[in-house]
């Protein structure tokens, strides 16, 4: 199937094409152009005269959005999600756990894999894995996750998250100081599931073995790249910067924050987004 779609403009990287045309082939971008290069073959055509077309956006952090929370695990709550979420541009997300009781978290677990598992199930944004965010996280740097119900880095609790989920966590928040992260890191990198070193009060000493132990990039809330709010806001001592100074220090998060063996190639597809949410059509 070849289905063509013109519009008033079309996004690129480095420029934006006026009065464009997209190709898409079985679901993949096959070419694009202008009109005044003439239109491609085609065997079905939507016009979109007002339309600009861009990227939809991968958010790999969405605890929830339209007054539900991901940690529903259900088709008809998350819908909700899926469907603001694709009316702001969103295609595709990692819906977040957030630290809770452990019953909770393997119920939120396995509802979220059956609608990854079967996506079609929601309308909008697609759940793509789970971006598992507690509860191994730093009681200093917990931010609104209750501190009564973060736990011990342990490969035991995470394995029953990870059956829960039939194997759908994509993504790990731990703070690497805590004791045995390093090897829950070493685990879970090893089960194919990225770590972001976050929540955490880690010296630069205790993020670089984070490193080591698998992590890839770094979830800070927050984050203001300022002299003012690494100097005051973030303690600092040259022995000792902590995740941020060594972040900066060693320009990490330039070079490993790419995000695409998160997601596999199989799942990505081509969707047309109507900004009403009167229409989510598979192309």
């Amino acid at each position: 199937m070849r289905s063509l779609l013109t519009a008033s403009a079309l996004v690129l990287p480095e420029s934006v094409t006026k009065d464009a045309w997209l190709l898409i082939e079985d679901g993949t971008i096959h070419s694009f152009g202008t009109r005044g290069d003439g239109l491609p073959q085609h065997d079905e055509h939507h016009d979109l005269p007002d339309v600009l077309l861009a990227p939809a956006m991968l958010d790999i952090h969405v605890h929830g959005a339209a007054n539900h929370d991901v940690m529903e695990g259900t088709a008809e709550g998350v819908s909700h999600v899926t469907r603001f979420l694709a009316g702001r541009g969103v295609g595709a997300f990692l819906p977040t756990t957030v630290t809770a009781p452990v019953d909770d978290t393997l119920h939120a677990l396995d509802g979220l894999a059956t609608l990854i598992e079967k996506p079609a199930s929601v309308e909008g944004a697609t759940p793509l894995g789970v971006h598992l965010e507690g509860p191994f996280i730093s009681h200093a740097k917990r931010g609104v996750h209750p501190p009564e119900l973060l736990q011990p880095p342990s490969i035991e609790l995470f394995d029953r998250f990870w059956q829960a989920s039939r194997g759908t966590i994509r993504l790990m928040t731990v703070a690497p100081e805590l004791p045995h992260a390093l090897d829950l890191i070493k685990h879970a990198t090893a089960l194919g599931v990225r770590i972001s070193l976050g929540h955490s009060d880690a010296t630069a000493a205790e993020t670089n073995a984070g490193v080591v132990a698998g992590g890839v990039f770094f979830f800070l809330v927050l984050l203001f790249l300022a002299v003012d709010f690494f100097l005051v806001v973030i303690p600092c001592r040259c022995t000792s910067s902590g995740s941020l100074g060594w972040a900066m220090a060693t320009r990490f998060c330039t070079r490993t924050c790419a995000m695409s063996r998160l997601v596999p190639t199989s799942k990505v597809t081509v969707r047309l987004y109507d900004p009403s949410l009167a229409q989510v059509e598979d192309m």
